[in-house]
């Protein structure tokens, strides 16, 4: 028969639990703020700054700051900013800033191929991409849907048959106190180049003739998603003789 195992000191019992008790309501107290602290809490609360207590003059001025990118916004990979995230008021003020403020950026072919030196036509295997607004459907619609309008646009001209499309011109159109200003820019060193001198300016001049057309319509102050794909549709280049001659 074994020996008993001798039974703990009590004393051990008794401080476990004490040591429980105390470990119990340490954590369950709620901690405690000196008056002084509480009152710098307090202060700082008082003190916070609200955009939205500003007057509607001064708001805009903040969101025209904010909004205002000193390049183009590239269509393709327009995002919402930060800002207009805040709150719905925030979002509903600033809204029409983020596209009245800046000018809009598109990359589209045209439908004369410098390698080649012809204009291509409606047979030609990349024809559907000339002339069109490269934007997804979710893009569109949001822009259709808040009814954005820009105070420019600048589109990159691509060629009609380089894959990718290699850059040839650049076309800037910008619109300030009821005037437009369009200039064009080739980009392209290559033999092609004098030869692209006449297809250039007829989209220059098919630009400026809807630009006068738009005028006659309504009372233009931006463009529009429709007004854009417009602008981007005087690409397709006429097929007509004088387009290939040389520019005397």
């Amino acid at each position: 028969m074994s020996a008993k195992e001798p039974s703990p000191h009590p004393t051990s019992a008794k401080s476990s639990k004490e040591t429980k008790n105390t470990t119990k309501n340490t954590t369950c107290a709620p901690p405690r703020t000196s008056p002084d602290t509480h009152r710098i809490m307090t202060r700082g609360r008082s003190k916070q700054f609200r955009l939205l207590d500003l007057p509607p003059e001064l708001r805009n001025r903040i969101y025209s700051y904010a909004l205002q990118e000193p390049a183009p916004l590239s269509l393709k990979a327009i995002r919402v900013p930060p800002l207009l995230h805040a709150s719905q008021q925030i979002r509903s003020e600033a809204l029409g800033l983020l596209t009245s403020l800046n000018t809009a950026k598109v990359a589209s072919r045209c439908n004369y191929c410098v390698r080649g030196r012809h204009v291509s036509g409606t047979a030609h295997h990349f024809f559907e991409e000339t002339g069109i607004l490269p934007i997804d459907t979710l893009r569109k619609d949001w822009l259709l849907k808040h009814g954005a309008v820009f105070n420019g646009l600048d589109i990159d001209v691509g060629c009609s048959c380089c894959m990718p499309p290699r850059n040839i011109a650049d076309i800037s159109i910008r619109h300030a106190n009821g005037r437009f200003n369009v200039e064009a820019k080739m980009k392209i060193t290559c033999r092609g180049k004098g030869r692209f001198k006449v297809p250039l300016k007829r989209i220059v001049k098919a630009v400026r003739g809807l630009l006068e057309e738009m005028k006659t319509r309504e009372k233009l102050v931006g463009f529009g998603y429709e007004d854009l794909q417009e602008l981007v549709g005087c690409l397709r280049v006429s097929l007509v003789k004088e387009v290939v001659v040389l520019d005397e």
